[in-house]
């Protein structure tokens, strides 16, 4: 793991390593307020993953309170790295070039050892803002974090069951409309079923007619 710190590549080595590794690594941001089926889709996404051969990490936001109301575990065993950061209030760990996530980042685009990551799956916790993730991928000064990872998409969880608690306008829980909005595909957790809206902006209107069953989690993926 490289140490919050160390010096970053040059653009040569950056430019040498995506030569050696032709494949990007393909980032979907998972993001959703408590209990939306954030873990739930994570799990089908890597069983995906793995029933088409392709070789995803995962790396999850944790804050110290969803210990104690997370009921789902992620599946490690079908992701072939998996690093964990925990956010237990005291400030910003994701958006500085020194933070932990910078680290994990940085140490996963220079693995040559071991799978080559196809995909990267980065679970953020209830409360995050997805954008903080998807900013430290864009916007990183690590030219070999910015050659290997791909940002496709973020993704919102929302759980029909709980969405009038979670996104009424002027409620409290302004997290989860903030992380609506940054999203550009929403999953709506049905029991069973998955639907995917590609349009997030049609759903923060309250019109969910544009979404699709997802007979394929990976449609999400492959497509």
């Amino acid at each position: 793991m490289l140490q919050p710190g160390a010096s970053t590549t040059s653009a040569t080595e950056a430019e040498a390593a995506t030569a050696h590794n032709e494949r990007c690594i393909h980032v979907h941001v998972i993001t959703g307020y408590a209990a939306a089926g954030k873990t739930r889709l994570l799990n089908l996404l890597l069983r995906e993953c793995a029933a088409a051969g392709k070789a995803a990490g995962v790396l999850a936001h944790r804050q110290n309170d969803e210990y104690e109301i997370a009921p789902h575990v992620i599946d490690q065993a079908r992701a072939v790295s998996y690093d964990e950061v925990l956010d237990v209030g005291s400030g910003c760990i994701c958006c500085s070039p020194q933070g932990e996530v910078a680290g994990i980042l940085a140490s996963l685009a220079r693995q040559v050892d071991g799978p080559q990551l196809d995909f990267l799956f980065i679970r953020c916790a209830p409360l995050a803002s997805p954008l903080t993730f998807a900013q430290a991928l864009v916007r990183s000064p690590d030219p070999l974090v910015a050659a290997r990872f791909v940002l496709r998409s973020i993704i919102a969880v929302v759980d029909p069951t709980l969405a009038a608690a979670h996104l009424e306008q002027g409620g409290s829980e302004w997290q989860a409309r903030a992380q609506l909005r940054a999203a550009d595909c929403v999953v709506f957790n049905c029991g069973p079923m998955l639907f995917a809206a590609k349009l997030a902006s049609r759903v923060a209107s309250g019109c969910d007619d544009g979404a699709e069953p997802l007979h394929r989690r990976g449609d999400l993926l492959f497509n």
